[in-house]
């Protein structure tokens, strides 16, 4: 119901407080107990962004948007919003590393491309700076986590792996090669599977081979191939 490690399924950057109604109780209240329409979000996005906000494709199956409104009964089910409990959000969403933004993937329908600008669009995600900005830090982060790692992995004497690590004291040398060396690794891998922003995670590995600024992490990727299991 989260994403990684109790963070929100919408904005990927903060805790997930809120147990979250896909379809709006206001709107589809018969839909207000069902376990398929909750979901884990934090608060500034359930409440200030998403809130009961909802269209849906009238007539059903078309590309015809129409913005639901309170006094209003449903006109039927088809929702616009990406529901991550049914869709996988990353064959929508395309983040663009030169501005840390979403965007309608390439190749896709014209129904799929207004559902993907209508949940940008709810959610804000291009509009919040400190988003934008949080993606950003999140792929450095990333690349320094499996740079370390590559770099950790590597070493093969106790002498080697101090001078890997950025800080000798985080090393014990109490303990033999063999299990320090693994813990560190363990550590790394650790660190990137429960950092937030994991969709920036997967759209590095995604388009590695196809952008120019990411180079190095493909470089990387392929001295650890198991990276691009995590």
């Amino acid at each position: 119901m989260c994403v990684g490690v109790e963070i929100c399924n919408y904005c990927e950057n903060n805790e997930a407080t809120d147990v979250e109604h896909i379809y709006p109780k206001s709107l589809f209240p018969e839909r207000a107990f069902r376990w398929d329409n909750y979901l884990l979000s934090c608060g500034t996005c359930n409440t200030k962004y998403k809130s009961d906000g909802f269209a849906v494709f009238d007539p059903a199956n078309s590309e015809n948007l129409v913005e639901l409104v309170r006094e209003q009964p449903p006109l039927n089910n088809d929702g616009v919003f990406i529901n991550p409990r049914l869709d996988n959000p990353t064959d929508f969403l395309f983040l663009d590393f030169l501005t840390f933004r979403f965007t309608a993937r390439l190749n896709i329908s014209l129904r799929d491309q207004r559902r993907t600008e209508y949940t940008i669009a709810l959610l804000k995600l291009n509009d919040r700076e400190a988003l934008v900005a949080a993606r950003r830090r999140a792929a450095n982060y990333y690349f320094d986590r499996l740079e370390r790692y590559v770099r950790v992995r590597d070493t093969q004497t106790m002498e080697e792996l101090i001078q890997a690590v950025p800080d000798p004291h985080l090393v014990n040398q109490d303990e033999s090669f063999n299990v320090e060396h693994e813990r560190i690794m363990d550590a790394l891998r650790d660190e990137i599977k429960r950092c937030v922003h994991p969709t920036v995670w997967y759209e590095m590995k995604e388009q590695r081979q196809r952008q120019e600024r990411l180079r190095k992490l493909n470089v990387l990727l392929t001295q650890a191939p198991e990276a691009l299991d995590w």
